[in-house]
């Protein structure tokens, strides 16, 4: 498990819903999450087989959808691409791995 002294960084989250009736995409309201970041572009695949380029991982203890707006401390807005679960050595979900 990473330990909570290693989240040095605070990301602000608003976390994607879906759309309304007018088409409009909707979010919650901004929720401040303990994360660290990485700022290394990265070429992953998704859950699905796509590839994906990524300007920025976040690893944090909440899942946040794909499509959710997350801000960095230097209020960098990134829009997240994925979120696969992290598990530990016993199996369980250990964090998450978030894609920007």
């Amino acid at each position: 498990m990473i330990a909570e002294k290693y989240y040095t960084n605070m990301a602000k989250v608003k976390m994607y819903q879906g759309t309304n009736d007018r088409g409009d995409t909707v979010y919650t309201a901004e929720t401040s999450v303990p994360c660290r970041f990485d700022y290394d572009a990265k070429e992953t695949i998704d859950s699905k087989g796509n590839k994906i380029v990524s300007t920025a991982n976040m690893l944090c203890r909440m899942f946040v959808p794909p499509l959710s707006i997350v801000s960095d401390e230097c209020n960098n807005h990134f829009t997240v691409k994925s979120c696969k679960p992290i598990q530990s050595v016993f199996g369980d979900i250990d964090h998450y791995e978030v894609i920007l």
